[in-house]
């Protein structure tokens, strides 16, 4: 037989045994538990930067938009005004002929008074030595 008290000492050990297994397997589960929210935290941050990139990609982009928008108003402008510029110098032009054209005119109907008074001119002239 064996020493008294022997199984006292015997559930002892395996009282101990399975508080151990019962440690180990609470530390398991808790390894696994913060192996999965370290993993989600992970996923998580990579989410939250692709997310910045993507918000900065987009203030870029509407940037550059508004830039494009811009350099297509100023253009737009340049080009009429130089349509603006074109208009003026034709409508100069046009005028500057129809001023030369009234100026010849005026010069010829000037000749042609000229030329009927110095007619009349020398008619009486004829008929004065006539007479």
């Amino acid at each position: 037989m064996g020493v008294p008290g022997h199984e006292y000492f015997s559930y002892l050990g395996q009282k101990t045994q399975m508080e151990a297994a019962n440690q180990a397997k609470v530390d398991v589960s808790e390894a696994k538990m913060k192996g999965s929210i370290g993993v989600k935290t992970e996923v998580q941050i990579y989410k939250n930067q692709r997310d910045a990139e993507v918000e900065q990609a987009n203030a870029e982009l509407a940037k550059k938009k508004a830039m494009w928008s811009q350099f297509a108003k100023m253009a737009e402008v340049e080009a009429h005004m130089a349509v603006s510029m074109r208009e003026a110098a034709l409508q100069m032009e046009v005028e500057k002929q129809n001023a030369l054209t009234m100026t010849e005119k005026l010069r010829a109907q000037d000749l042609s008074k000229a030329n009927i008074d110095y007619d009349i001119q020398v008619l009486h002239s004829i008929s004065s030595m006539i007479s």
